[in-house]
């Protein structure tokens, strides 16, 4: 499983962290039924389904991040580092 920095994942997507920057991710998952604990979630938005409203539910399920859009609105109660 490859291991990712939260600078790196920065760089390479031109996002910014908020409200701060993990220092290491342990793989990454676009499925919350299958995400290992330390990774990081991407919420894809696809033609049928959208990601971003299982972002509650990879945290609680472990992820130790998630990449989103960056108008996501973060719910209430949802916490965690949100690569935007």
């Amino acid at each position: 499983m490859p291991v990712f920095s939260g600078t790196e994942l920065e760089r390479w997507t031109g996002g910014r962290w908020e409200p701060e920057r993990p220092a290491r991710l342990n793989g990454l998952s676009n499925d919350t039924r299958s995400l290992s604990a330390g990774c990081l979630y991407a919420a894809l938005r696809g033609r049928n389904h959208d990601g971003h409203g299982f972002v509650p539910l990879a945290f609680e399920g472990g992820a130790g991040a998630a990449m989103v859009e960056a108008g996501y609105a973060r719910p209430p109660g949802c916490g965690g580092p949100l690569l935007r």
